[in-house]
């Protein structure tokens, strides 16, 4: 079954930030070529892995949650983000912001978007919604 988008919720050492728009996560793996002479087939073997991504946000001054991201940006500093997609599931680690874009159009509000890279491995599971924890049985990258 498909996950709605509705319910997915971004979260900032605890705090939700409320105002996103879209979210965008790259989860990569390294490969090396290790084929040898005489091979009629390429072979490759697992390198290192790396995870990054952007928020697409309405900006608001003042909230919480986007001071946090500002503060990580210009301290550089590690922040914990989660990624809730509903009660289907969990992506979660710890990021440094690196860039902060704003736009607006006369018509519009102002808009911001946040890119972020991951800090080490990135937690992949299920949320509990009503205990508000993790299952550590599950997945780590």
């Amino acid at each position: 079954m498909a996950i709605r988008g509705r319910d997915a919720r971004v979260r900032f050492n605890g705090t939700n930030l409320g105002n996103v728009k879209t979210y965008k996560l790259d989860i990569k793996q390294e490969t090396f070529n290790v084929t040898t002479f005489g091979s009629s087939w390429n072979k490759k073997q697992a390198g290192r892995k790396s995870w990054s991504g952007q928020l697409d946000c309405y900006f608001q001054a003042g909230n919480s949650a986007e001071q946090v991201l500002m503060n990580s940006l210009l301290t550089g500093v590690g922040i914990d983000m989660a990624v809730h997609l509903g009660a289907e599931g969990l992506y979660s680690g710890i990021v440094r912001i690196t860039t902060l874009n704003q736009s607006s159009e006369v018509s519009g509000v102002v808009k911001a978007t946040f890119d972020f890279k991951g800090l080490g491995f990135i937690y992949i599971g299920d949320y509990m919604e009503d205990s508000n924890n993790y299952i550590e049985e599950d997945y780590w990258i």
